[in-house]
């Protein structure tokens, strides 16, 4: 009976597995765990020869085939070399975030409009060069090519794309972080003259361009005079960041200085000492100013390091066209039609008005002029050219070390005004100087010493500026005189024969020992022909005047009388 009962009770049948049966694991590197029914990846290191294990975390053949093959492949990489694979299958613009969040959690970070700055040249480089991922870094040979084909000035190549770059891939590669080697070390570094980017300017070429900055504030209009901000560049010697940044509360006119703030990384800030001229004529230009930026722009904003390069440099390019002026008399206005035509690199002239109602003889004139300015730029363009390299506004620093040497400054009150390193032995600051004294005995100072005043540095400066400015305003007046048009026109008590321009632009610049540069808009200065001046005369304005305001002002003045000279002649309109 129970025989029968045992009979009729059916047995559960094994589902078959889908895929490959499982026979036998020989070859495939995997075992199963008797515990677990787990399949086990298990292999021996061809280099350290130790056991490596590691589990499927799966009991079906088949996934546990596919994740052994890829434990297989990162042990392949790993003997040949290729550890972080990983690494050099990332998105070089991630990584970029990364790099410079890395930098902000510094102790000491940087500036953060460096930073900025410094990851916008670091994205065009890698836009530029075409490098999407890490191991496009490997081919240095590739990125060599891509970046001589740009045509480039070789400085602008090495800072703006080469340096950043090898920067960029050295932090990959620090600490294995992902890399395991920097794939940019081997990329030999391009070689530059770094010594013709800056240079120390003369005197006279100072002189010059303070001059000429004082005749394109006429010629331009500019509400604000430029003359005060290029005599604190040359006096206190700071960066053009450090000046641009400083507010007219910052100026301590009791100590007689300009407070520039504290270091910002390794840039130093100089003391900003100012000698006694120069303190009375940045206190006038300021004129009991006391918000807003310490100097100003031409339209009274705050002034930006480009274009205060952009007008140092058109400053000293008029200063040297006037010293290398062919012609035996010189002309402003001419002068600044050939300087514009040098800086542009094409020929500029006045040429306003409808083309259809030009007369022919206008035309003419126009051509005879172009053709003259061409002649002029053409002349001195060999000298010019080499004399304007280096002309930039870090040279400012170098003219007022190398100005201050010339009259035995000592280098250690050179360094505190300027802002450099005291000495190759400064251990914080607390480098030592050894003084002499008349009795014979000796001490030692620290850097940070009261007694210790930049003051002599910006004297000895400002004093060889103003015997070259004496020697140029003499020039001015007795060799030279400057004509801003061709007209002729007879003021009263003018000599005769010399035209008012002339007359206009020796006063202003006999003003140089009266207190004119105490800065402040151009409009209004002591000495200085203002349009109501000129209409008081009968004489229609001609200084200072803006070529765009060539036909308002026309339509402003009054008619000409019968007995008044022309005044317009020889002026091609």
């Amino acid at each position: 009976m129970a025989g029968a009962e045992k009979a009729h009770v059916t047995q559960r049948k094994c589902q078959r597995r889908r895929g490959r049966r499982e026979k036998s694991l020989q070859g495939t590197h995997l075992f199963r765990e008797v515990r677990t029914d787990m399949l086990i990846w298990r292999r021996t290191h061809p280099i350290t020869k130790r056991r490596m294990t590691r589990s499927t975390e799966t009991k079906v053949l088949e996934y546990a085939l596919a994740r052994a093959k890829k434990f297989d492949d990162v042990l392949e990489r790993e003997v040949a070399g290729l550890r972080t694979y990983d690494g050099w299958t990332r998105q070089l613009a991630n990584l970029v975030d990364e790099w410079f969040e890395d930098q902000r959690k510094r102790d000491c970070p940087p500036v953060e409009r460096w930073l900025d700055q410094k990851e916008r040249v670091v994205r065009r480089a890698l836009e530029v060069l075409r490098l999407d991922r890490a191991a496009d870094l490997t081919d240095v040979g590739k990125i060599d090519m891509r970046l001589k084909a740009l045509a480039k000035r070789d400085a602008t190549l090495r800072r703006r794309y080469q340096d950043p770059l090898k920067q960029f891939s050295r932090w990959l590669a620090e600490n294995g972080r992902y890399l395991d080697r920097d794939p940019l070390l081997v990329w030999r570094s391009i070689r530059y003259e770094s010594g013709e980017m800056h240079r120390a300017f003369g005197p006279d070429e100072v002189a010059r361009a303070l001059t000429a900055a004082d005749w394109l504030d006429q010629i331009h209009g500019r509400a604000h005079s430029l003359r005060p901000v290029f005599a604190l560049l040359l006096v206190t010697a700071p960066r053009i960041s450090a000046l641009a940044s400083r507010n007219a509360e910052h100026y301590l006119q009791e100590d007689q200085r300009v407070d520039y703030g504290k270091r910002c990384g390794k840039k130093r800030r100089g003391q900003g000492k100012l000698d006694a001229r120069t303190d009375g004529e940045l206190s006038a230009y300021l004129n009991g100013r006391t918000e807003g930026p310490l100097v100003l722009s031409p339209r009274g904003n705050r002034i930006q390091n480009r274009n205060v390069l952009r007008w140092w440099r058109e400053a000293f390019s008029l200063g040297l066209v006037w010293e290398l002026w062919p012609e035996e008399v010189w002309d402003v206005q001419l002068g600044h039609l050939v300087n514009m035509s040098l800086l542009t690199k094409r020929t500029r002239i006045l040429d306003s008005g409808n083309p259809r109602l030009i007369r022919e003889s206008t035309k003419k004139k126009r051509e005879a002029l172009r053709d003259r300015v061409a002649g002029l730029a053409d002349e001195i363009l060999p000298e010019w050219k080499l004399r304007m390299k280096g002309v930039t506004l870090h040279a400012f620093r170098h003219t007022h070390q190398t100005w201050a040497r010339a009259l035995d400054v000592d280098q250690v009150l050179i360094n505190l005004q300027v802002g450099w390193k005291v000495s190759a032995r400064a251990n914080h600051g607390l480098d030592a100087m050894h003084v002499a004294s008349t009795t014979g005995l000796s001490c030692y100072l620290d850097a940070r010493s009261k007694l210790l005043d930049a003051r002599q540095s910006a004297n000895a400066v400002r004093r060889i500026l103003d015997k070259a400015q004496s020697r140029v305003d003499r020039e001015l007046v007795e060799d030279r005189r400057p004509r801003l048009h061709g007209a002729s026109v007879r003021l009263p008590g003018d000599p005769a024969g010399v035209p008012s321009s002339a007359i206009c632009l020796e006063r202003s610049s006999a003003l140089a020992t009266e207190g004119r540069r105490l800065g402040g808009p151009t409009r209004g200065v002591p000495g200085v022909p203002s349009l109501a001046t000129h209409r008081r005369q009968g004489i229609w304005p001609r200084c200072g005047m803006n070529f765009g305001m060539y036909g308002v002002l026309r339509r402003m003045m009054p008619k000409r009388r019968a007995s008044q000279t022309p005044v317009w002649r020889g002026v091609v309109r």
